[in-house]
């Protein structure tokens, strides 16, 4: 059902899209290699997306345009921004593209500079949770988000039992529909490039010499909610995640 439901997406994404087609066919020859992000929620991925819309005008400004057009595709300075559209992602018709769509969903061209950014698990998690936290607190969140804030319950423990396993463990998932430690070393090791939240400035250097872009880091004001976990959970949260510390310590070698 879901294949059906793309294909259909894809078919009215082309229909409406026919009227870019000529923009967008002159630009693509320049495209030697598009650049995507696999983006991780939680690791500074907004930061890194921030840095490559940056070559297009303001990131702020640019990003907000992106999330209103119809198709998630717009052209900026010459240079084509796609995000969160599959269809148009599976093309390859962009300059820099990005999505939180998991590895087994999407087929990005093989010709693609690909990236993505992990982070320590434990912290990655408490981050989602805090931010959770501050939509409930606040209001102030996209209807998206309303399931989301259902997982919190009423204590960080409750947040554990109900968050769902593919976003508990999301670093291992977007690389493999199974949770399969080999399988998402095997795809992380095929992308072009593996960088961490801890290391961020290294990583922007290194993207910056592999693409050619000028990547300024750009610094999203952080989540002000600190929630106080106990030791307890802490161990409890940690023993969850221990399939993405693997992930992680064979990323890195130890």
């Amino acid at each position: 059902m879901y294949r059906i439901k793309n294909e259909l997406k894809c078919l009215y994404y082309c229909f409406r899209s026919y009227p870019e087609t000529r923009i967008i066919r002159d630009l693509i020859g320049d495209v030697e290699k598009p650049i995507y992000h696999f983006h991780v929620r939680k690791t500074a991925g907004t930061s890194l997306n921030f840095a490559f819309l940056s070559n297009g005008g303001n990131s702020q400004d640019l990003f907000q345009k992106l999330l209103k057009k119809w198709n998630k595709r717009i052209v900026e300075q010459d240079k084509i921004f796609v995000g969160w559209n599959t269809c148009l992602l599976n093309k390859g018709q962009f300059h820099f593209a990005f999505s939180h769509t998991p590895h087994h969903q999407i087929k990005i061209p093989k010709h693609a500079y690909t990236f993505t950014c992990l982070r320590d698990p434990v912290e990655r998690i408490l981050s989602h949770y805090n931010m959770l936290l501050l939509y409930r607190k606040t209001g102030v969140f996209h209807s998206g988000m309303r399931q989301e804030i259902k997982w919190l319950g009423k204590d960080f423990g409750e947040f554990l039992t109900n968050v769902p396993k593919n976003h508990l463990l999301n670093q291992l998932y977007m690389f493999s529909k199974k949770f399969d430690l080999a399988e998402s070393i095997d795809v992380l090791e095929g992308l072009n490039k593996v960088i961490f939240t801890e290391d961020l400035e290294r990583g922007i250097k290194e993207l910056e010499n592999d693409t050619g872009w000028t990547l300024p880091l750009y610094h999203i004001q952080k989540n002000t909610e600190k929630a106080l976990i106990g030791a307890q959970e802490l161990i409890r949260l940690r023993d969850v995640l221990k399939p993405e510390y693997d992930l992680i310590d064979r990323l890195k070698g130890s």
